[in-house]
């Protein structure tokens, strides 16, 4: 039983990161709610919205400019990742000044910016959902963090074509699990294994 104990907290001590499915909360704001995400600029202009979903009940919708992140804590510098999302535009607005986004940004312990990968979405097709995907991109060595993002940005004096909505977030990749979860882990694990000594006697 002692040799299994130590063979279990050495896999937990030496686990670098746990691949998710999804790293996001709230990914499709099913929650009937924005929680999960926080305010970029212009609080106000954004809720969570059953008008116009891509799937589920609910999207994300801005009513004219702002936008909203989700912190992901623990990234992997050196690992690949992906994020996906869908952004609807309407139709109308000004021919310029404007434009809409869904994006990836990395930053370093000292909150230093280090990359963005956006993909801007106002000049595709109006009036339905497109797909947005960063495909693979590589978080930069010095990165400990970063930012999922979407928006609608407009310059003073210009109207953007309104409401946009976005829905259907999806990351992946690596985090680095924060010690309170590794310690439930290790505890589940070592559990577990009493149980199954339990069962052999």
């Amino acid at each position: 039983m002692g040799k299994l104990i130590a063979v279990v907290s050495l896999v937990v001590l030496l686990v670098p990161g746990v691949a998710n499915a999804n790293l996001l909360t709230n990914p499709g704001f099913e929650t009937g709610n924005l929680n999960g995400w926080s305010v970029d600029w212009n609080a106000g202009n954004q809720h969570s919205s059953a008008l116009n979903p891509q799937s589920g009940s609910f999207a994300a919708r801005n009513e004219f400019d702002g936008g909203m992140y989700q912190l992901i804590n623990g990234v992997v510098g050196g690992t690949q990742y992906q994020l996906t999302g869908y952004s609807y535009v309407p139709t109308g607005g000004a021919l310029s000044d404007w434009g809409s986004y869904i994006g990836l940004k990395f930053f370093n312990s000292s909150d230093q910016e280090l990359v963005n990968y956006q993909v801007d979405t106002q000049n595709l097709t109006r009036g339905v959902y497109n797909l947005a995907d960063t495909g693979l991109v590589l978080a930069p060595a010095a990165a400990t963090y970063a930012h999922v993002r979407f928006g609608t940005w407009a310059n003073l004096g210009t109207t953007p074509a309104k409401p946009t909505d976005f829905d259907t977030f999806d990351l992946e990749g690596q985090v680095v699990p924060e010690p309170t979860s590794l310690l439930l882990l290790g505890s589940g694990l070592i559990g577990l294994a009493g149980l199954t000594k339990k069962r052999k006697a």
